[in-house]
């Protein structure tokens, strides 16, 4: 069973593939891409690169690919929501773009609370972009607009971060245009370059099934292809008497998953792709609830320690910054990242040293306080002002 588990997850998630950003300028295109594996639930990032068409992304390592589309071709607007379960996504398209014509574009809506985001692509540009799409790229799944990023994100950051030309307020459930930035930025645990931070995001997102895949009939059916070519290389892989029992069942899973998204795809040209996706949606939202549930007990934790404090703080004390669970990369080579689970950092300043010596002492007298270390203190001046940092490990017991 574990063999047949391993190989089923791998027709889910492909254990080598390329997250794309396709941004469109006003001149041409600008392709964002990050180069990725998974392999026991654990995702790294091997490389990642701008490319200016898709010439050159022909010559990169052929891998199966994700993409989203954004830029100066993609038209997002939003639209609020009274009764957002009886609104139809072709409703919403007439309210967001009442002059566009539905048969001259393909669009996405990402309904978010009371709010719905309508993003648009005209036809022939969606058309020319597939006639153009390298062959050797299988292309599995394509998002229009960005907005699909918002939701999942939103749980998972602590604050507002950008994300390609975008500033996400994980607290408002916001995502408006900004400038975009340059250089590195660590997002979600990895070293990235701001330049292809989304696509980084959506593959994250991709590989934990918080992402509602494509209903376009290209995709879907290179989606289809993908996986029966996954289901050959598992017969040549592991080569037995039972595998033969897996192809009948590929070939006759494929025909009917194959038939059934191309149903979903057609009735989703007539905006009613809302109910075949209802299954998906919920087991994309069961996933994220079981990741909060796994993770809530040491933020509730964390949370009260951190109350505790504050209500002991004197007045002599007070904290400019805390850092709960902080990053630690601890494997470099293997790409990984940890994080210092039970942990607070504190920056902070005192107005003397007697006054934050008798804090300290208070503090290591709560039970639940593990372990207390000064990592830093400086006098600012000759009144005795300082800062100092400390590092509190927290007894989960």
């Amino acid at each position: 069973m574990k063999i047949l588990d391993n190989i089923l997850n791998g027709f889910q998630v492909p254990g080598h593939f390329m997250a794309l950003e396709i941004h469109y300028r006003d001149s041409g295109m600008e392709i964002r891409a990050c180069e990725l594996r998974y392999h026991k639930g654990l995702l790294s990032l091997k490389d990642q690169k701008v490319y200016s068409d898709f010439e050159s992304l022909k010559q990169s390592r052929a891998l199966p690919c994700i993409a989203y589309l954004s830029g100066r071709k993609v038209l997002t607007k939003n639209v609020k929501l009274d009764s957002p379960e009886t609104v139809e996504a072709a409703e919403l398209l007439k309210q967001a773009f009442p002059a566009v014509n539905s048969k001259s574009v393909h669009f996405q809506v990402d309904q978010i609370n009371s709010m719905a985001h309508v993003s648009v692509i005209r036809k022939e540009v969606l058309d020319e972009f597939f006639q153009n799409w390298p062959a050797s790229h299988p292309l599995i799944d394509l998002q229009i607009g960005p907005y699909f990023l918002l939701e999942p994100l939103a749980e998972l950051l602590q604050e507002p971060t950008h994300i390609g030309g975008y500033e996400l307020d994980p607290a408002a459930l916001e995502m408006v245009p900004a400038t975009e930035q340059s250089g590195i930025m660590h997002l979600l645990g990895e070293e990235v370059e701001s330049a292809v931070s989304g696509a980084f995001a959506y593959a994250l997102l991709f590989c934990s099934n918080a992402v509602l895949p494509s209903v376009l009939n290209e995709v879907v059916y290179n989606r289809g292809q993908w996986k029966f070519s996954k289901w050959n290389q598992a017969l040549i892989k592991y080569g037995l008497g039972s595998v033969l029992v897996l192809l009948l069942f590929s070939f006759l899973g494929f025909s009917y998953y194959n038939n059934l998204n191309n149903k979903v795809a057609f009735k989703a040209q007539d905006y009613q792709w809302q109910l075949e996706s209802l299954e998906k949606l919920e087991a994309a939202l069961s996933t994220k609830r079981n990741f909060i549930a796994n993770n809530q007990s040491d933020y509730l934790s964390t949370a009260q320690a951190l109350d505790q404090l504050a209500e002991r703080l004197p007045k002599e004390v007070k904290f400019k910054r805390l850092q709960s669970h902080p990053v630690e990369r601890i494997k470099e080579k293997e790409g990984k990242v940890f994080y210092e689970r039970n942990m607070v950092r504190i920056h902070g300043e005192a107005k003397s040293y007697r006054s934050f010596q008798d804090w300290l002492s208070k503090i290591k007298a709560l039970e639940w306080v593990a372990e207390l270390e000064i990592l830093g203190y400086q006098e600012l001046s000759t009144g005795h002002e300082a800062e100092f940092i400390l590092k509190l490990e927290i007894d989960p017991s």
